[in-house]
């Protein structure tokens, strides 16, 4: 094939993927090692890192094909001595770094605190879903939807704190968690249809939605083209009708074959660095309880073939184009955007001129959250649910 610029902005973007895929996994090997373990590695990553890039790059000018199977073999490369300097960094038994947890059956139940929930599942459309429910039947809905890397226990505090005024049901999105994560469309398109048939065969006409991350783009789809459908939307997190790729590294990693799949493969590396608070994601502590239960909801068989098949079907650019010309505008029900104070990935700009794209919206950011503010700041962010859920003014 045909010659490339090496200055293409394309590799300077792969590399910040990179490191942005192993920076936080690394610190946070480091700090369970001493002094000269940490230069070492910290030494071997970094130069690693530009080895792999420069060499790939050389190649690539010359031989596409060539410089992706050289850059895709030293990743590898660098991926297994990582995993392995990992396990011997925590001395991790292998049956605990393996283990899984096993599938919940229909009824089962399960108690947050003194509040009990009931696992279900239900068939749409060929497609099997997980979800929690809980809260009198005959109290207005609330549905939890969940974002990347997370499951319905993102919401288990909020869960809790709310079963007495809502009937809670808290889904796994289809490729996550316990639902199914078969082959098939996962184009948003796609998926709001298999979500729609979800509810109607739950009998839910309409309900209140909340949702964090990727949880969000679901509901904008659902909402712009089904308002009808949507009683309120806490849209947590999630860009609205500005994004830059630079501040998005995660798209450019998902949608290759073997970094995407990796990526998502590796819950007991990966979630761990993401949730840790000295990374730029994560600003407060979270338990060690939560991050264990995540790990494990998060480590399901066929998660890592899934997960990466939404970025394939879209892309941010397209899901933004979408809003601004085709959903956004059709929402005639109350809209709070809540957006963490300090994630560095999606800063405050991006929101400017939000009034201007809804009917009726508010706008929050969290004052000292990060990214997971679900479970960073779990007691504040079940106050403001409630708040808006509960005002009488927003209608």
């Amino acid at each position: 094939m045909g010659k490339l610029d090496v200055n293409d902005p394309i590799f300077s973007e792969d590399f910040k993927g990179k490191i942005s895929f192993v920076g936080p996994m690394a610190i946070y090997c480091f700090l369970k090692m001493n002094g000269l373990s940490c230069i070492f590695v910290a030494a071997f990553s970094i130069s690693f890192l530009f080895f792999t890039d420069l060499l790939s790059s050389l190649i690539l000018s010359t031989n596409y094909q060539g410089g992706i199977l050289f850059g895709y073999g030293l990743w590898w490369i660098y991926v297994i001595i990582f995993v392995i300097g990992l396990r011997i960094a925590f001395g991790i038994d292998s049956k605990v770094f393996y283990r899984k947890r096993k599938f919940n059956k229909d009824g089962d139940k399960e108690l947050l605190g003194e509040v009990e929930i009931n696992h279900r599942f239900i068939r749409a459309k060929l497609i099997k879903w997980h979800y929690i429910e809980t809260g009198p039947p005959d109290a207005e809905t609330l549905i939890f939807l969940h974002g990347l890397p997370e499951s319905w226990w993102c919401w288990n505090n909020q869960i809790r704190d709310l079963a007495k005024e809502f009937h809670i049901y808290a889904f796994d999105l289809k490729g996550y968690g316990q639902s199914d994560k078969k082959i098939g469309d996962y184009r948003w398109e796609g998926v709001m249809e298999q979500f729609i048939a979800v509810l109607d065969k739950l009998k839910i006409e309409k309900a209140n939605f909340v949702c964090h991350d990727r949880g969000a783009v679901l509901i904008d789809f659902l909402g712009g083209t089904h308002p009808e459908r949507v009683l309120r939307f806490v849209r947590g997190q999630q860009v609205l009708h500005k994004w830059t790729i630079l501040r998005s590294p995660q798209e450019n990693m998902f949608i290759r074959p073997i970094i995407g799949t990796l990526a998502c493969g590796l819950p007991r590396i990966t979630i761990p660095g993401a949730f840790a608070r000295w990374y730029s994601y994560t600003r407060n502590k979270i338990p060690r309880k939560e991050i264990k239960r995540s790990i494990l909801e998060y480590s399901y068989p066929k998660i890592r073939w899934a997960v990466p098949r939404y970025f394939r079907s879209n892309g941010f650019a397209k899901e933004v184009a979408c809003r601004k010309k085709n959903l956004l505008k059709n929402m005639t029900f109350p809209v709070l955007l809540l957006e963490a104070g300090l994630d560095p990935f999606q800063p405050h700009y991006y929101f400017e001129g939000y009034d201007e794209l809804f009917q009726n919206v508010q706008l929050k950011f969290i004052e000292g959250a990060g990214h997971f503010w679900t479970l960073e700041k779990p007691k504040e962010i079940t106050q403001i649910i409630r708040d808006f859920l509960k005002d009488k003014k927003v209608i």
